[in-house]
């Protein structure tokens, strides 16, 4: 996928651009468009990692990327870099 291809999506309020289309896990990378607040920003992120736990809980590893993925481009967290990693390491 060239980088003229991604698109916007939108989510609610939020805006997310597509950045990366991850070859080993066939899924794509979004990116935070959107200019939100700090507080919102930070209840976004948790929001997106919490559906990442789900989608990891159910076994839906490329879904749980996505989510982790959108957490991270909100706000950088342990939690969610960890989280991220680790269903890297359950695909693989």
């Amino acid at each position: 996928m060239a980088s003229g291809q991604y698109s916007a999506i939108e989510s609610g309020n939020v805006k997310w651009q597509k950045v990366a289309f991850c070859e080993r896990f066939a899924c794509i990378l979004y990116y935070c468009l959107s200019g939100l607040s700090d507080e919102l920003k930070e209840m976004k992120a948790e929001r997106e990692k919490n559906k990442g736990n789900e989608a990891f809980r159910a076994s839906d590893f490329d879904e749980a990327l996505v989510y982790y993925s959108r957490s991270l481009s909100l706000l950088k967290t342990v939690a969610a870099h960890n989280n991220r990693a680790q269903t890297c390491m359950c695909c693989a």
